[in-house]
């Protein structure tokens, strides 16, 4: 996997320009280089993963219909809506705009250790994303694949979101999406020194990336509001 690393926005839109050139890449930012597992994979189970996720979509997919006003059409947006509300499944996020994925590696986190953040980058083929899921079920047992949303949350829409659905290996463990040699030959990862997130993330504001707009409601506004008129501890 190629490592590169940018302590500006501009060194980061030039590795972006250089070797983004066409556009099937997906990103995704995080505080720290963690292993890309899902959520659902880092919970403690009470009786196993597949189970408890089992007992929590059938719980979600019951109670759904009272919060919206159009029910997902199938199990994937049923999954994107819960992923996005909250709910710990088998889904990872991403995002196909290299600035938004840069947000949420910049992006203030009082727990985050003085270590630098990461933003992945996947040069996807057409065989890595769901084209039929009217067929498949993101429950199966094949291969990761990645699914856009169709018809959930606008926040999705704004943050151009999209998963990558995970499975368990044969021992039915998680392995990380950077572990599995057909993803890790076309991942790439830009390293951010921690010492230079606050700077990048006011660049980023200049340009229209912040908490109120990837966030469009009250929520995100408040919380811009309260980030613009006040000091975080690493600035």
């Amino acid at each position: 996997m190629k490592t590169f690393n940018a302590s500006s926005l501009s060194e980061y839109i030039a590795i972006i320009e250089k070797y983004c050139i066409i556009d099937n890449w997906l990103f995704r930012g995080q505080h720290q280089d963690w292993p890309m597992t899902p959520k659902l994979a880092r919970l403690s189970p009470r009786i196993n993963h597949i189970e408890d996720e089992k007992n929590m979509v059938r719980e979600f997919r019951r109670r759904v219909g009272e919060f919206v006003s159009k029910e997902p059409p199938n199990d994937w947006e049923l999954l994107a809506l819960a992923q996005h509300h909250g709910l710990s499944t088998r889904l990872l996020d991403w995002s196909s705009s290299p600035l938004v994925a840069l947000f949420f590696a910049v992006e203030y986190d009082k727990s985050s250790s003085e270590e630098p953040s990461a933003v992945y980058m996947y040069n996807y083929s057409k065989h890595d994303v769901v084209t039929n899921a009217h067929r498949i079920s993101p429950f199966s047992n094949g291969r990761i694949l990645f699914y856009f949303p169709q018809n959930v949350a606008g926040r999705i829409r704004v943050q151009q979101g999209c998963f990558s659905v995970h499975r368990q290996n044969k021992k039915r463990n998680w392995t990380p999406l950077q572990n599995i040699n057909s993803f890790s030959k076309n991942l790439y990862k830009i390293v951010i020194p921690e010492n230079n997130l606050s700077e990048i993330r006011y660049d980023l504001d200049r340009c229209g990336i912040n908490k109120a707009t990837l966030f469009p409601d009250l929520d995100g506004l408040c919380s811009h509001l309260t980030w613009s008129y006040s000091l975080v501890d690493d600035e």
